[in-house]
């Protein structure tokens, strides 16, 4: 079972992310990043998300895993304006 924060579970709640969403964002993820402080951005690739769901919808979100603490801090979407270019990956 994975462990979440509880700004994780709050925010995950706040966007209608499901436990089991959060558990094929972590197992699926194509795309990761190093944030600093131990933490990983991780996501799944617009393309992967196809695959797995047939839908993007897994694709919208990213979440920040905390090596760490071996827990998730928190879930959010990822946006196409400038704002959210930080956490998108150039393939």
């Amino acid at each position: 079972m994975i462990s979440l924060s509880r700004h994780a579970q709050l925010r995950a709640r706040q966007r209608g992310i499901s436990r089991e969403m959060i558990e094929l964002m972590l197992t699926n993820a194509d795309i990761e990043k190093n944030v600093g402080s131990h933490c990983t951005l991780v996501r799944v690739s617009k393309r992967h998300a196809k695959t797995i769901m047939r839908s993007d919808k897994l694709s919208k979100f990213a979440l920040i895993w905390s090596e760490a603490q071996a827990e998730v801090v928190t879930v959010f979407p990822i946006h196409n304006t400038a704002i959210g270019r930080r956490y998108r990956s150039r393939h």
